[in-house]
């Protein structure tokens, strides 16, 4: 939950290291207290207006408990390993609120991380500035009538990376899929191409999409060096919308070719990412929801798991667009158990019914021998207990893991319902945010 709904200085510590950070920790207002940093590269030269405490990253618990702390600012470098994640987890379950890099890692901990949002309540704000870019704002006005999914033809995005590796690629085109739901809407599919899924880099890959208002979407690699960094075009007939920039969309500038609109081309030369990351990241902590929403990312990551998977299959991929929940998680753990049992059930069922079967068929044979004796011998007691049916103890063994199973089911009931109004205000939010 935010801390700092007075407007108070804001009292903020740094946990691990990246080369942005100085220029992040410059762009925030000069009232802002630095409580302590854990991890921080000291070449970094972080421009503190006053000395901060300075400790190893392997101090971090001490956030856990600290009573002057309205947020954390979480540096890259290693904010996706295993124990990044980690220390991610235990901070958001102690409600701290967190500015996060961009997720380079699998999709399966932004879904994680979301569960532990909606169960918690803790607040997760991502280091991107593009959704508050002016030159988004033109282009979804040049985009046209929203509730018409006719209103243009094709948006094709292209980006010039020097670093094809696979994690760096997918982190960019995930953060440009984003762009592409402001302008487009939801996507409702994707197949990708161009590239091996376990291969290291991906200098070929391009991506083809489909979104509620999109007739056709790409997303292509330039490999031009003199090409611009990011390029976007908007194509509606024969007239084009076209935004170029540098790689974080600074520098940008809008020109439109057979438009009929005065005042083009528009540029924004003093735009700056840092300063916009650290004046949404003051809005959050006094309250205001944090934009892009954590469940946007999580639409992000199923667009990139659907592009591994569909590099695998050959095959398009549809998104569903569905958050999932703890109580999804655990209705799937269910599901599977209990597959599982049913199928372990039948096993020891037809093993047990098989040795239970020629157990009664050997104490048949026995009780017929029995009474062959009895019936040829002078003297001597005739032995009934060979008679007695054995009780079917199996049957029992077999009751018990049932019985805990149908049990296992109340511990839903433990599960904290999400916030569901928060997430429907994001929801209402976004959708605002392409009209």
């Amino acid at each position: 939950m935010p801390t700092n709904k007075n407007h108070e200085p804001m009292r903020i510590a740094l946990l691990g290291t990246d080369i942005e950070l100085a220029e992040l920790v410059r762009s925030f207002p000069s009232s802002t207290e630095y409580v302590a940093t854990y991890g921080c590269d000291a070449d970094l030269a972080i421009p503190f207006r006053n000395p901060v405490p300075s400790h190893p990253l392997s101090d971090w618990p001490t956030l856990l408990n600290s009573p002057v702390l309205d947020g954390v600012i979480v540096g890259g470098t290693d904010a996706w390993t295993e124990a990044g994640i980690d220390r991610i987890r235990q901070l958001m379950q102690a409600e701290i609120p967190l500015l996060l890099p961009w997720p380079d890692g699998d999709p399966l901990a932004v879904y994680e991380l979301d569960m532990i949002r909606q169960s918690s309540g803790a607040v997760l704000a991502v280091r991107a500035a593009h959704p508050h870019h002016p030159a988004l704002k033109v282009i979804q006005s040049l985009a046209g009538d929203p509730t018409d999914p006719l209103a243009w033809d094709q948006l094709i995005i292209e980006r010039h990376l020097p670093d094809c590796r696979r994690t760096v690629l997918l982190r960019q085109f995930a953060i440009d899929c984003d762009l592409i739901r402001r302008v487009a809407g939801e996507l409702q599919s994707v197949s990708a191409s161009g590239v091996q899924p376990d291969a290291l880099h991906w200098p070929g890959f391009h991506a083809n999409l489909n979104a509620a208002r999109a007739a056709t979407i790409r997303w292509n690699l330039n490999p031009e060096s003199s090409a611009p960094a990011f390029r976007m075009v908007l194509l509606r007939g024969s007239r084009r919308a076209i935004w170029t920039a540098h790689a974080d969309l600074t520098n940008s500038q809008v020109e439109l070719d057979r438009f009929d609109s005065p005042g083009f081309p528009k540029a924004w030369p003093d735009w700056n990412p840092a300063q916009t990351i650290a004046r949404t990241f003051s809005s959050t902590l006094h309250g205001t929801a944090p934009v892009p929403h954590w469940t946007d990312l999580c639409r992000c990551a199923e667009v990139v798991d659907g592009v591994e998977r569909s590099l695998t299959r050959g095959r398009r991929i549809d998104l569903t667009g569905r958050t999932v929940t703890e109580q999804d998680a655990f209705r799937g753990v269910m599901s599977a158990g209990g597959c599982f049992l049913i199928l372990v059930g039948l096993l020891f069922l037809i093993v047990f019914a098989t040795f239970e079967g020629a157990r009664i068929a050997h104490s048949g044979a026995l009780r017929e021998s029995a009474a062959t004796h009895a019936a040829g011998a002078q003297s001597g007691p005739r032995d009934d207990g060979i008679a007695t049916r054995p009780t079917p103890y199996w049957a029992i063994l077999l009751a018990v893991p049932l019985v805990a199973f149908l049990m296992m089911q109340l511990l839903q009931l433990l599960i904290r319902k999400p916030a569901d109004r928060a997430d429907s205000a994001e929801e209402t939010n976004f959708a605002d945010s392409i009209n």
